[in-house]
């Protein structure tokens, strides 16, 4: 099934160079390219550690 999210972490939107909705595997990309580490999903949200340490949800379905 295809699923389109939107990005809840600012970074991340900057990186993929707008807000809006991605698919599941360009926002993963994004995100560890940014440092991001443990990326999840965990239902209906990508849930990672920032490179701060903090757990954040990185985007919603």
């Amino acid at each position: 099934m295809y699923a389109i999210w939107n990005i809840k972490a600012s970074d991340i939107a900057a990186e993929l160079n707008r807000c809006g909705t991605y698919e599941e595997r360009k926002i993963i990309s994004a995100a560890e390219k940014l440092g991001y580490t443990c990326i999840e999903e965990n239902g209906d949200m990508l849930e990672a550690i920032d490179p701060n340490g903090d757990r954040t949800i990185i985007a919603e379905q």
